[in-house]
């Protein structure tokens, strides 16, 4: 993974998450976020009666788009499309509390609320725009390639 991309989902801790209700609305929230570069998985922790969950809760996935950076003194921003599921497995878990709390600390004191949950994300495309920088840098993902 591209250390500036790296750095960008190090240092920022909220992103807005959006994606299909079985109704065929759009959904957007604005989320804290944790990831995991291995993998380049994105996890998100939230209550079991959230809007966004609702066609998620019977193991059913879902498209979602993900944006992280919108400040406009960084100029730095990442943007993905891809699939969402809820986690219900407890080992998948147990990894999970261990990326996410470490990057969301605050995060923690609703691990043992029965409505807590967590959602993965992955992305089958991606896009790292650094506008900073002349010419502006673009990086993007499709089905696993680099362009």
């Amino acid at each position: 993974m591209n250390k500036t991309i790296l750095d960008l989902l190090n240092k920022e801790r909220i992103s807005v998450l959006s994606l299909i209700l079985p109704n065929g609305n759009s959904h957007s929230a604005t989320m804290h976020f944790s990831f995991t570069p291995e993998a380049f998985k994105f996890y998100f922790q939230t209550a079991n009666s959230s809007i966004k969950v609702m066609g998620l809760l019977s193991g059913e996935t879902t498209k979602a788009s993900l944006v992280i950076g919108t400040s406009e003194v960084d100029w730095s921003t990442f943007q993905a499309h891809g699939t969402i599921h809820a986690i219900s497995d407890q080992a998948e878990l147990d990894k999970i509390y261990k990326i996410h709390y470490l990057k969301q600390p605050q995060a923690e004191q609703y691990k043992s609320d029965p409505e807590t949950m967590f959602l993965e994300f992955t992305p089958t495309w991606w896009r790292h725009t650094d506008f900073k920088v002349q010419p502006e840098t673009i990086i993007e993902m499709d089905n696993g390639a680099i362009k």
